[in-house]
């Protein structure tokens, strides 16, 4: 008869597992989910990532598998985050001493609607603000959950394949939909571009975005075969790779960039094209050998694919880039909301407020006749609403994220781990670039993911690895 201690043991390893494999799913569903966090979806997701987030604290009191060296090492940047919260919390419930003229020094000789009557608070709109927080409440528990679950290399690897399986699948859809002229969003909310590819996304652009991200486990496991392969040429390399079942990472990538240039998203193309460059040059020597021609082993089916895929889908894009117009009307929008930076620079209008703070700023503007809630740069955009201190904030975390990830790449001496990390370097530059002229990171599934894949930072280094 089994013991009570091998029952024991057993029953919280199906436990461990079950809350591992349902984060995993989590993610899945998460990808498809494009609404506004107080739709009735997105608020089940967060009942369900808390759920995870208190089995996960559970199982840990119980002494089950938990990555508690990563949470260690990721403490100031949790620190950080709780910061950030903070911020959004005082934005709600902080009261100013009489009015807001001090905060929001609108011109009161200037007619306002008669829809905006702020309060003494902070935030000139505390209620949605107070929405924002629950956004942000709900990624920080699922940067946290990551973090803690993601405790051994088979799970990393788990994690991986499955960010690149749903970018495979969403770019597979985009593709079939953009050929098969079919629209899987409700075109009323489309503002042109009607035959780039987007799958379930209203913007193409955060199609694009989406991509990119889950690009992070294709290229990974890339890197990390070209690695094991150092001592080959690039040609035999890529001939082995095509004749053996590691081609699944290539066509990743292949159908991922494609789906890109389909896209029509010039931010996202650069920027990805840009980062793995940038890494390369920068980094590259910490994952392949100098000496070796590994570096060019990695590069070169990108540069086939990035041809290629510009040669036979690339027409619409390579227009758009030669059109001249890269900024559009984003220059107006840009100076219209640095003049509201300027009125209050430090502490900002609060989080969700800059569609009714630019509506009253823009005034006979000549811009489109439509809701402006998002500044097309997300540090303008946090700049606005959190002020140079939420801005700060926001800057700080990614500092840690990126030494981070790059500290560990210096010093590790394992493949996957190098691989890894110079993925989500890859992936995070070319989002952080993206996020200059778009609102990628505004977006809640693509911002969770983006979190997911900046946890690994922290988690990565702390689980046990062969070295090279």
């Amino acid at each position: 008869m089994l013991s009570m201690t091998t029952v024991r043991h057993s029953a919280q390893s199906l436990f461990d597992q079950i809350v591992w494999f349902a984060f995993l799913a989590l993610l899945v569903v998460i990808s498809f989910v494009n609404e506004v966090f107080s739709s009735k979806s997105w608020l089940m997701i967060a009942g369900a990532v808390y759920l995870l987030s208190a089995l996960t604290a559970l199982n840990a009191i119980l002494g089950g598998r938990c990555n508690w060296l990563a949470l260690n090492k990721s403490k100031p940047a949790l620190f950080v985050l709780l910061l950030m919260l903070a911020v959004l919390v005082g934005q709600i419930h902080i009261s100013l001493p009489s009015n807001t003229d001090w905060l929001l020094k609108i011109d009161r000789s200037q007619p306002t609607p008669d829809w905006f009557a702020p309060i003494a608070r902070w935030s000139v709109v505390p209620e949605k603000t107070r929405w924002l927080l629950s956004s942000e409440l709900m990624v920080f528990f699922g940067f946290c959950l990551s973090i803690a679950l993601l405790s051994t290399r088979q799970r990393l690897k788990q994690l991986l394949f499955v960010m690149m399986m749903v970018g495979l699948f969403h770019a597979l859809i985009g593709i079939f939909a953009k050929f098969g002229s079919m629209h899987l969003v409700d075109t009323k909310q489309l503002d042109g571009h009607f035959d780039a590819a987007r799958a379930w996304f209203v913007n193409r652009n955060h199609f694009a975005a989406f991509m990119s991200l889950c690009m992070t486990g294709a290229i990974t496991f890339q890197i990390k075969q070209v690695i094991d392969q150092a001592a080959l040429s690039p040609f035999r390399v890529l001939l082995k790779q095509l004749s053996g079942a590691q081609l699944v990472y290539l066509v990743a990538l292949v159908i991922g960039i494609a789906a890109i240039v389909l896209s029509q998203s010039r931010a996202a193309f650069a920027g990805l094209f840009l980062s793995i460059i940038v890494m390369l040059l920068f980094v590259g020597k910490y994952v392949f050998k100098p000496t070796s021609s590994s570096r060019w082993t990695f590069l070169l089916p990108i540069l086939i694919v990035v041809s290629c895929s510009l040669l036979y889908f690339g027409a619409d894009l390579l227009e758009r880039f030669g059109s001249g117009s890269y900024l559009g009307e984003r220059l107006a929008q840009w100076k219209l909301t640095w003049v509201a930076i300027e009125q209050s620079p430090l502490l900002g209008f609060g989080g969700n407020s800059y569609a009714d703070v630019f509506q009253i700023l823009r005034g006979d503007d000549e811009l489109r006749q439509v809701v402006y809630n998002q500044a097309h740069n997300d540090y303008l955009h946090i700049w606005l609403e959190q002020g140079a201190l939420g801005l700060l904030l926001w800057l700080s975390l990614l500092f840690m994220v990126l030494r981070s990830s790059y500290l560990t790449l210096k010093t590790t001496r394992s493949r996957l781990v190098s691989a890894t990390m110079f993925a989500v370097l890859v992936s995070l530059f070319c989002a952080l670039i993206q996020s200059m002229v778009d609102f990628n990171l505004q977006i809640i599934n693509i911002r969770f993911y983006f979190f997911v894949i900046m946890s690994l930072a922290f988690s990565v280094p702390m689980i046990k690895h062969r070295t090279r």
